[in-house]
């Protein structure tokens, strides 16, 4: 800053003008903002870097403030004081908090005196700062006019009461300063009221997000600013460290002002990565943010995030609530014992104005009474609020605040855990709600049990479900649970993702497939405790189960749970031999044509009479029948589905099909020979579509159908020998033919081209 003073008073001397000294000003605002990455990677951090960069600032508008001064006044000019002219920061920049891509916000404050060109001081302030290179967001008035201008707008209210002087005259600053004590004494109930209501202080919002905004979000830089702002208007405090010993001990602010820190270092990172300013965090953001602060592990570079976003807001909301409902705090002896005292309902406990001497040793009996309420979800989020969950249930010790990076889940494994068991409280789909309630009271507990906990053995090398299975068989057994409890809940932690992975990624109708999942739950009240905690795991993750994933479980849990009495897997022929006489037991078969009776009961496929209910089969058959050539249908709610049926006198390429519909992933891809060579196709895509696409969807299948020569597929995916395992034994009528590769854009398409080639009839296909 020395050496631009200098060049600055060489054009002075020389009588050059503000434009030539505004160049030099940008060009030495370029240089340093060049060097701001590599300053922020050797280690200059958080609040110093911040701070250090608003000070940058200051000196550079008091330059150009003392430069405008010299021009004017040349060798004439009286001390600064004596000019009513005072600049300020606002807002941010007021709270020296001002980001590397925010505007400069500033006040110019004047008293009106004849004997000074106010007006124009202050026009060729801002013009210099503007040729300079400032962005300004700037507001100019007159002393007398502060508080008008204040009451008429609550943004300009807030902004001014962070008011700090830059430069300018102490005495229109001391005037400005009782102006401000003005504005902040109007309407004070309200502008409280309205700040805690922005915020949500006074109300338990959980953290645990794993994209999270910086500045909005649960935790972020608003609330920090609310505390302030309510603070400011209150105590009148300059900063939140005024009031140590006051309002909070010294180790509860050094905490704060550490979890603050980080989080200004992350933003900060943040904006000097996208060159641009941005607060909301997206995963792809986390690998360089990581590198960026000089956190090697992109788990604990999130963790320690989640974990400082929650001591902000757990420290401002309290804070908060303890100087504006001051009659509310009370204290608790023995948390076990509030616990396990507390009335059986679902209304949110609050947790911010509560004080623990100790949190007490938590034995059988109390565990088992936290686990038979009814509403066990308030009691937990009450002890994720207070950061009590870990020292009442120590299997959380290491996933507090732990993320989890696998492209499903949103949050940290704590909150996730508790979102699980919120859902399992509040199911309301059928037919799971009606199994829940059909549970006995061990049932449940078993349930609450296994889906509070199915998560925490995450964070370790090995397979978290034989981890965290370990974890909590040992804590159960320390408590003195009974072995009944303990078996179920450590089998359903063990195999938790297992209804799951069957249903999306194994055929449900195959009987090996079906035993193969039985033999792992043993019978069937773990059938049904596994397909609630299913559910609670997957409804927890936002967008995670629509109604194709909660039919595929639905339909496993069906073909499950008649199965249990049998050991010994049940031949093709003897289930549809079974199937053959239910359906010609039903009045709408007997009233269809002789004819059709006879092609139903020579369907080619077996595994028709096992996808399909009674209904559902008998609709394909007469629309099969009634069919000339071939027919199609396209339905389009959650996803997109295509249904298809042809005649043997038809060729359906559905390579083609595949390769146009290639920006589409495909869920399942089933084919069913009927009779007379006539076949279903059902192809269901993840998503659904626009609905002026479906014409062109539709145009595609009619397109399928023409005989036409078509160019072979291009661009190969590539599939390793080792990729492909063929099953010779799969059924008495199949072969499987299992390609466990990578996804790629027209796998599907390339595959079902080559079994064309070779003449391979594929009767049924997953992905």
């Amino acid at each position: 800053m020395r050496e631009l003073g200098y060049r600055i008073e060489d054009i002075l001397e020389r009588n050059g003008n503000l434009f030539q000294i505004s160049k030099e000003i940008r060009k030495y605002i370029e240089e340093y903002r060049k060097g701001l990455k590599e300053e922020f990677i050797n280690g200059l951090r958080g609040r110093q870097f911040v701070l250090k960069y608003n000070r940058f600032y200051d000196s550079i508008i008091s330059l150009i403030y003392k430069v405008v001064l010299r021009k004017m006044f040349k060798n004439y000019l009286p001390m600064r004081n004596s000019i009513p002219i005072v600049i300020v920061a606002l807002g941010s920049y007021g709270r020296e908090e001002m980001t590397i891509h925010s505007d400069i916000d500033l006040m110019v404050a004047y008293v009106e005196i004849e004997g000074f060109n106010i007006e124009k001081i202050i026009e060729k302030f801002i013009y210099l700062a503007w040729d300079s290179g400032l962005k300004l967001g700037h507001r100019v008035h007159s002393i007398s006019e502060i508080v008008k201008v204040a009451k008429s707008d609550e943004t300009i209210k807030t902004a001014m009461i962070e008011s700090r002087k830059i430069i300018g005259s102490s005495f229109v600053w001391g005037v400005l300063q009782d102006q401000l004590n003005i504005i902040r004494e109007d309407e004070k109930e309200e502008f409280i009221t309205q700040k805690m209501e922005y915020r949500a202080f006074g109300k338990v919002k959980l953290y645990g997000a794993m994209e999270v905004d910086l500045k909005e979000g649960i935790g972020g830089l608003r609330d920090s600013n609310g505390l302030f702002w309510i603070l400011n208007v209150l105590y009148r405090a300059n900063s939140i460290r005024d009031l140590v010993d006051e309002l909070f001990s010294e180790s509860e602010y050094r905490s704060y002002i550490s979890a603050m820190d980080y989080i200004l270092s992350v933003r900060t990172a943040l904006h000097l990565i996208n060159k641009k300013k941005r607060d909301k965090i997206v995963l792809d953001d986390i690998p360089m943010l990581s590198e960026m602060v000089g956190i090697s592990s992109h788990v604990q570079f999130s963790q320690k995030l989640i974990q400082s976003l929650w001591v902000v807001r757990s420290f401002t909301n309290r804070i908060v609530c303890k100087v504006v409902q001051k009659n509310r705090t009370y204290k608790i002896g023995n948390l076990v014992e509030f616990l396990t005292s507390l009335p059986d309902s679902d209304t949110q406990i609050e947790s911010i104005l509560i004080e623990i001497d100790s949190v007490g040793e938590l034995d059988r009996n109390q565990f088992l009474k936290l686990f038979q309420r009814k509403h066990l979800y308030p009691v937990i989020e009450f002890l994720v609020a207070s950061n009590h969950l870990h020292k009442i249930f120590r299997p959380f010790e290491k996933v507090m605040f732990y993320p989890q990076f696998d492209g499903y889940h949103k949050h940290s494994v704590d909150i996730h855990s508790i979102k699980s068991l919120k859902e399992i409280e509040n199911i309301e789909v059928e037919p799971l709600k009606s199994i829940y309630h059909s549970l006995t009271q061990e049932e449940r507990i078993i349930l609450k049990i296994a889906t509070l906990f199915h998560d925490v053995g995450k964070g370790r090398i090995d397979d978290h479900r034989k981890v965290g299975a370990k974890i909590v068989k040992q804590f159960l057994n320390e408590l003195g649970i009974g072995c009944s409890i303990v078996e179920r809940v450590v089998l359903l932690i063990r195999h938790h993702t297992l209804m799951s992975e069957v249903a999306y990624h194994e055929d449900i109708y195959s009987d090996k497939v079906i035993f193969s999942f039985n033999s792992k739950l043993k019978d069937e009240t773990n059938l049904k405790l596994l397909y609630l905690l299913t559910y609670g795991d997957a409804k927890s993750v936002a967008g995670s189960l629509n109604s194709y994933s909660l039919n595929l479980l639905n339909e496993l849990y069906r073909n499950s749970i008649g199965s249990f009495g049998n050991r010994e897997l049940l031949k093709e022929g003897e289930r549809r031999e079974k199937r053959e006489r239910q359906i010609s037991n039903s009045e709408r078969f007997k009233n269809l044509p002789r004819n059709l009776q006879k092609r139903i009961l020579k369907i080619a496929s077996n595994l028709a009479f096992f996808k399909f209910s009674n209904d559902e089969l008998l609709d394909i058959a007469e629309w099969l029948y009634k069919t000339e050539n071939f027919d199609f249908k396209i339905e389009n709610r959650d996803f997109l589905s295509l249904k298809v049926v042809r005649k043997n006198i038809c060729n359906f390429d559905i390579s083609y099909l595949l390769n146009k519909t290639k920006f589409l992933s495909v869920v399942s891809l089933d084919i069913f020979e009927f009779f007379d060579g006539g076949k279903y196709f059902q192809i269901d895509f993840l998503e659904s579509i626009d609905i002026e696409d479906i014409p062109y969807i539709e145009e595609i299948v009619r397109n399928s159908f023409l005989k036409q020569k078509r160019e072979k597929i291009r661009d190969i995916p590539k599939i390793g020998a080792d990729e492909v395992v063929l099953n010779y034994d799969y059924s008495n009528s199949y072969a499987k033919i299992f390609i466990h590769t990578k996804n790629q854009n027209g796998l599907l398409a390339y595959l079902f081209q080559v079994f064309e080639e070779f003449g391979i009839d594929i009767v049924s296909s997953k992905t």
